[in-house]
């Protein structure tokens, strides 16, 4: 088991720090299958055991640090569509006002 335990730990850290969430979800799913089957250790058990678990604290920092990136990115997105929506009205607006009065 500590060589499993081994492999779930680097391919947790791998995956997780070139951000390739499918592979990494591939990993979480298998890891929870495993840990269905044998159960859970207690911490300070196994030392292998408690390196994977560590990993994938790390990993689930890592998603969630690509999340929080991503959800501003998508604000920065609305925000700067909103700016253009409104500068391209008052465009709109000046234009008309300029036709008007000639």
């Amino acid at each position: 088991m500590n060589n499993l335990w081994r492999r779930f730990a680097v391919a947790l850290e791998q995956y997780s720090e070139c951000e390739d969430w499918p592979k990494l979800s591939s990993v979480d799913r298998k890891l929870a299958t495993v840990l269905q089957q044998h159960g859970a250790k207690k911490p300070g058990d196994d030392k292998a055991y408690d390196q994977m678990v560590a990993a994938h604290h790390r990993a689930i920092e890592r998603l969630a640090q690509h999340n929080q990136r991503l959800q501003q990115l998508m604000e920065q997105e609305r925000s700067q569509r909103q700016g253009l929506r409104a500068y391209h009205q008052t465009e709109l607006m000046n234009q008309r006002e300029h036709s008007f009065y000639q």
